[in-house]
């Protein structure tokens, strides 16, 4: 008992820190450092289908204001116990700025920018022994207005989890990998290596993973539907040749008249320090 006493005081101290200290989080789009939080619900409706909604919000560290805002809302179909149908619609509100002016100037509405993502996609979970999970999931998702790199992308997902229920507060690890396969996005000029126009093509291609490294624990005995989350997690952007598609971070010839050159749909990789409440609705 004085054990899990002292590591309830460990995990309140940290979860403090961690929501206080706002230059740890970076996220997509700025490549600034953000400080994010999420929740993430989730509603039986009976033995074969449940509804989860995932929301985030980011703030920029340096300027204190409102950087973007995610909601995901995903109906899921169980056809077995292991193997579920996913149908969803994710909204994103972007917060104005200068880099949206050129490929989004007839969608900024009221100061922001508004993004929708309808998705379609199955998940299988492999159980070792009843501690030890793995889901796999892929998902097709759809972007409108398209984003600059994709109009479309397909994930492929991946994630490990061990589940001790004798460990102090039902600490709980896991591990998740996401690679992401880019599909019509704004199209660019690619050039020969003799600087001749090879073509005007989108950057289709596998350009980036994601992963995160976290655990979830039950800092309430009497509240077991209500988790907390900590994680840590990153995106690296990149091109594969070989493999067919078009690279991002392209660089085109020199311009002739001021002698620089410009760097096409750059990398965008950042670091992430997150903190998520999940909560079950469940008649059971």
């Amino acid at each position: 008992m004085l054990m899990t006493n002292s590591l309830r005081k460990v995990y309140f101290l940290l979860l403090v820190c961690i929501w206080s200290n706002q230059q740890l989080v970076a996220q997509d789009l700025s490549g600034e450092k953000k400080f994010e939080y999420s929740s993430y619900l989730y509603f039986r409706v009976n033995k074969k289908m449940y509804i989860d909604n995932f929301n985030l919000m980011c703030f920029d560290s340096r300027r204190h204001i409102f950087n973007f805002m995610q909601n995901d809302l995903t109906f899921n179909y169980k056809v077995t116990k292991k193997f579920i149908l996913m149908l969803g619609d994710a909204i994103y509100v972007n917060n104005w700025s200068p880099q949206y002016l050129k490929a989004y100037r007839n969608d900024i509405s009221l100061g922001a920018i508004y993004f929708h993502r309808p998705t379609v996609g199955v998940k299988y979970k492999f159980n070792f022994n009843k501690k030890l999970e793995l889901e796999e999931n892929i998902t097709f998702q759809y972007f409108t207005p398209s984003m600059e790199k994709y109009h479309a992308r397909v994930t492929l997902g991946s994630k490990l989890t061990y589940d001790n229920k004798k460990w102090p507060l039902e600490f709980e690890p896991f591990a998740q990998m996401i690679l992401y396969y880019y599909l019509n996005g704004e199209p660019i000029s690619y050039y020969n290596s003799d600087n001749t126009l090879d073509g005007y093509y989108s950057p289709n291609g596998l350009h980036r993973y994601r992963y995160r490294l976290g655990f979830k624990i039950k800092p309430i005995k009497a509240f077991k539907k209500l988790d907390l989350m900590l994680y840590v997690a990153g995106q690296k952007e990149f091109n594969l040749t070989g493999l067919g598609g078009h690279n991002i971070n392209y660089s085109s010839p020199k311009n002739s008249m001021t002698d620089k050159q410009k760097v096409n749909l750059p990398f965008n990789d950042y670091s992430i320090l997150g903190f998520q409440i999940n909560y079950v609705f469940d008649k059971k």
